[in-house]
């Protein structure tokens, strides 16, 4: 019987430790093209110039993001695809796609831009003034681009050197739902559901020619790269009209910003949310055996009233403090140091404790009974 038990916990101990091992290659497999994606800033500018586009687009890339006071801060490029916003030394640039035997170029537009952000009171949100128009506050200039300024050229260290003109920088109020701004104030913290959590941002941007103060056509916004263990993913609505308060109209486009927490920052919470159950689970199958063994003991004492050894060992303990102590370790390597109280918490680190402090009780109770 002794035997067939230490079979089983042998048993238990190599298939967590498998599926600890295991976990690691099957998540890179899964995610590394998604998290290659993440940073490939060549492939998000190839993606904007298929199809034969021709307009400006708006190159992000991800600086910072403080949830504490609601804020996200975004580095911004403007490129152009097609050859009416290029110059014709650059018709053939490396970034050139080819399809269907059509080249579209995308590069460093030769026009001057300004960036427009248009604001809202959220008093007035959703006021609609007249058919396919929506009145906001002001709009700011959160962006130039002139072409007269001396380009540079950076690497993505992915794929190759990129050149750039101007960039800026514009910073977005945090929301808590996609649905409108005011409707943040009644859903509860997206916090609690981490590594899960989701925020957006809903910027309202246009573009235009600073030289003729003309619209231009505004094809894109990807964002690149992770800040704070968020990603950006970017979907744009249809062209409406902008009215502000002195009654001028403008064409722009929503920004839905969404962002998500990084594929490593879910593969690292919800493997230490795995190896934490394993561990309980093996400090819950030793104390079953030890227990169980022990009783066993104390039967056959008491059958052949014999000078049998039933006590539990006191160095058992051991185990369950080591655990107890082990499970707040794990909980700290998550990614961002979420706040107490989320999800992982509730359906892990509690459950786990309470487990394990019952173990290493039931053991304690046995060594002083024997």
């Amino acid at each position: 019987m002794l035997c067939t038990k230490a079979k089983a916990l042998s048993w238990s101990i190599y298939l967590g430790l498998f599926v600890v091992l295991a976990t690691i290659p099957l998540t890179w497999v899964l995610w590394a093209k998604k998290v290659k994606f993440e940073h490939d800033i060549g492939q998000m500018i190839t993606e904007v110039g298929r199809g034969n586009q021709s307009g400006l687009f708006l190159l992000g890339s991800l600086v910072h993001v403080d949830l504490d006071e609601a804020k996200v801060l975004i580095r911004m490029f403007i490129l152009a695809c097609g050859a009416r916003y290029l110059s014709p030394f650059n018709e053939y640039s490396e970034w050139a796609v080819v399809e269907e035997e059509k080249h579209v170029n995308c590069d460093i537009p030769i026009i001057p831009v300004v960036v427009y952000d248009f604001l809202y009171d959220m008093k007035d949100f959703g006021h609609q003034v007249f058919s396919n128009s929506w009145v906001f506050r002001r709009r700011d200039v959160i962006g130039y681009h002139n072409p007269a300024f001396k380009w540079f050229e950076i690497g993505d260290n992915i794929s190759h050197s990129i050149p750039f003109g101007t960039f800026f920088e514009a910073e977005f109020k945090i929301e808590k739902t996609e649905t409108s701004p005011s409707a943040s104030l009644l859903v509860p913290d997206p916090a609690y559901r981490y590594p899960h959590d989701l925020y957006v941002a809903f910027p309202t941007l246009s573009l235009y020619d600073n030289s003729t103060n003309t619209q231009l056509p505004f094809l894109s916004f990807p964002i690149a790269y992770s800040a704070n263990s968020f990603i950006a993913e970017v979907e744009l609505s249809n062209v409406y009209n902008c009215v502000t308060d002195n009654l001028t109209n403008f064409h722009c486009r929503d920004a839905l910003i969404r962002l998500k927490r990084t594929y490593i920052t879910k593969s690292i919470a919800i493997l230490a949310l795995v190896t934490g159950w394993l561990l309980t689970g093996m400090t819950v199958i030793i104390t079953i055996i030890v227990l169980s063994n022990s009783i066993h003991k104390s039967s056959e004492k008491r059958a052949h009233d014999a000078v049998i050894d039933s006590g539990v060992p006191d160095s058992i303990l051991v185990l369950p403090i080591a655990t107890i102590l082990a499970i707040p370790a794990l909980r700290s390597l998550f990614p961002s140091a979420p706040p107490t109280g989320i999800l992982y918490d509730h359906i892990g680190v509690y459950p786990q404790l309470l487990l394990i402090f019952g173990c290493g009780l039931l053991l304690l109770l046995a060594i002083i009974f024997g």
